[in-house]
């Protein structure tokens, strides 16, 4: 399975910034700590519903668009 982003590095970066800033930021804090949320969420969603494989038509070969000219042959 191979991912585009690595979300779990950027959970662990932006939990660890987080930790790392001063006490009398504790907003900074909350908005870092929902950053590393949503990238926790989008790795989760990655993992258990992928995008599907790319298949090519069966008639054409085409990957993206057909060829319509080798459609209407058949």
């Amino acid at each position: 399975m191979s991912f585009k982003v690595d979300y779990v590095a950027d959970v662990v970066r932006l939990d660890g910034f987080a930790r790392d800033l001063p006490p009398t930021m504790t907003l900074t804090k909350g908005i870092v700590r929902q950053y590393a949320a949503i990238a926790y969420r989008a790795g989760r969603a990655e993992y258990v519903n992928p995008e599907p494989r790319v298949r090519p038509c069966g008639i054409c070969g085409g990957i993206r668009s057909c060829d319509w000219a080798k459609h209407l042959e058949v």
